[in-house]
């Protein structure tokens, strides 16, 4: 599994991106760079510890109620599937789950990071969420609200 997960993150190095929409979620140019600067990166020998650590098959720790209530776990709509959004409800009951409507997890930061920090620093001051008009909320049993 590691040399063709290598092969296939090498290829957007090798292809300046050109293999991102087959190979990821997205193909948006702004995010392009930082994926072609990944596959320049990227060697075999780290490719496996990753994988190595991601493979570890472990409940999620247990969180204080608090910290969970303080906590957000933002997905983006444009992906297509939401990988761990269930397990991470599961796991953490009290905690925020926007959805950035439009987005790819990574999407807003990239594009906006002005906007991005701003968003960050309203959640330090405050401990929610400004008012953003690509978010929309989910519950612990997936269904949206606003």
């Amino acid at each position: 599994m590691a040399p063709l997960l290598y092969l296939a993150v090498k290829s957007l190095y090798w292809t300046r991106g050109a293999t991102l929409r087959h190979i990821m979620w997205c193909d948006d140019e702004a995010i392009r760079p930082y994926f072609v600067e990944a596959g320049r990166r990227l060697t075999l020998a780290n490719m496996r510890s990753q994988m190595a650590d991601s493979l570890v098959d472990a409940s999620f720790p247990m969180l204080p109620a608090t910290l969970q209530s303080r906590t957000f776990w933002e997905f983006g709509s444009v992906e297509d599937h939401f990988k761990y959004r269930a397990a991470v409800m599961e796991a953490w009951p009290k905690g925020n789950f926007p959805i950035f409507e439009g987005h790819n997890h990574m999407q807003f930061q990239i594009d906006d990071p002005q906007g991005f920090a701003a968003m960050l620093a309203h959640v330090i001051e405050t401990g929610g969420l400004p008012e953003l008009p690509f978010c929309r909320w989910t519950t612990r049993a997936g269904a949206f609200c606003t």
